[in-house]
């Protein structure tokens, strides 16, 4: 069999198995067991209301869930560097938005804490982040705070996959990396069976583990999973050539959606244009905007981000690549961020679920739900400009 034909067998084969899987989830829905509050009430992605609210809840040994110290003893013995630290937990305390002080950049300080957790002599504390970049110096100032505090201490960085935090933040800080994606879903599914006597508390711990798989991209069980591991492994050549056309797969889905938008543009009269350095993913814009418009368009930007294609947001700015200064003036939207000089009626990150264009936005690309909201989102503040009559 020649190479083309063992590709097309193994995608075959991968094919099959994700197919079982969406099988699988549809007949969990039929169950019932795909019911979460969390994603009813949209509290999916909020770092501070819900993630980091319930990791505390969970490590705090005096917390409703009724286990004691078994959830924090738990979490201590999932990442080694604090299961080798004998952190002792019987009268640790667990609190979240931790105030430590007015910030000052230049002194490398203050701010607020996601998630401390001490005891008598040590100190953990854990910066959460699911969708939210780096604050300028953070870790930075989080570790001159704990140095202060006298006692021995960790800093953990938590992201959705374990990425490191970017130079401004934690350059010469020692921290441990953990994810989402591995230690706290395995965290939490231990913590499930430690309450399995507990329903309330075991029912819940499984909605938000669901929840977290959602979110970190993992749509099979552990068996479907373990027969995809299993046929990569014994597919290598073909899974490395896969591999090495991530990249510009992504960029042809990313290049065909902004296609597919331009086109439903261009039936509201407006042009768009790409940043000339748009096909590097980092620091690039979409400018939308009319013949007639003389400086400013609607433009959809992320940030300079350790990342490529990572936190979008969208508002009304320079129609080019130039830095423009305006008078801040009154917001667009109500739900849209305090206007500056650069975005002279505030700016608004897009959904949560398209903010960051990664892997779980690309299937969104390709069934055209990103191209629906991003045209419905563009035609909404068309319709505010022209109905507030903001001069373009």
């Amino acid at each position: 069999m020649d190479e083309t034909e063992n590709t097309k067998t193994f995608l075959g084969k991968v094919g099959a198995l994700v197919a079982e899987a969406a099988a699988i989830r549809e007949e969990e829905k039929r169950r019932g067991e795909r019911f979460n509050v969390f994603c009813i009430v949209d509290r999916r992605t909020d770092e501070v209301k819900t993630h980091s609210a319930i990791i505390r809840e969970l490590l705090s040994p005096k917390g409703d869930h009724g286990a004691g110290t078994k959830f924090l003893e738990a979490f201590i013995k999932q990442i080694p560097e604090l299961n080798e630290w004998r952190f002792e937990t019987d009268k640790a305390t667990a609190k979240a938005e931790v105030a430590i002080g007015k910030v000052h950049y230049e002194k490398n300080e203050g701010g607020r804490i996601d998630i401390a957790v001490e005891n008598s002599d040590k100190l953990i504390i854990i910066e959460n982040k699911i969708y939210a970049d780096d604050k300028p110096m953070q870790l930075k100032r989080y570790n001159n705070y704990a140095k202060k505090r006298g006692k021995d201490y960790k800093i953990i960085y938590l992201t959705l996959d374990g990425h490191e935090a970017s130079d401004d933040s934690g350059k010469g800080v020692e921290y441990i990396q953990i994810s989402y994606h591995d230690e706290i879903i395995d965290w939490i599914e231990k913590c499930t069976e430690i309450a399995k006597g507990q329903p309330l508390v075991r029912e819940t711990l499984k909605q938000y583990n669901n929840l977290l798989k959602e979110l970190t991209g993992q749509n099979m069980n552990k068996e479907q999973q373990d027969k995809l591991t299993r046929l990569m492994v014994e597919n290598t050549d073909e899974v490395i050539s896969i591999l090495n056309g991530a990249s510009e797969w992504k960029k042809t889905i990313i290049n065909d959606a902004i296609k597919g938008i331009e086109e439903a543009m261009k039936a509201e009269g407006m042009e768009c244009k790409l940043s000339p350095n748009f096909q590097k993913g980092k620091d690039v814009a979409i400018f939308f905007s009319k013949p007639e418009w003389k400086e400013k368009a609607i433009v959809i930007k992320n940030q300079k981000t350790i990342r490529p294609w990572y936190n979008f947001y969208i508002g009304i700015g320079g129609n080019s690549g130039h830095i423009h200064k305006y008078t801040p003036c009154k917001k667009l939207l109500q739900s849209w961020e305090k206007p500056n000089e650069g975005w002279p009626y505030g700016f608004k990150f897009l959904r949560n679920e398209f903010r960051d264009w990664d892997r779980n936005v690309m299937k969104k690309m390709r069934n055209g739900e990103f191209e629906e909201y991003i045209v419905n989102l563009v035609k909404k503040i068309l319709n505010e400009i022209e109905e507030q009559g903001i001069e373009m």
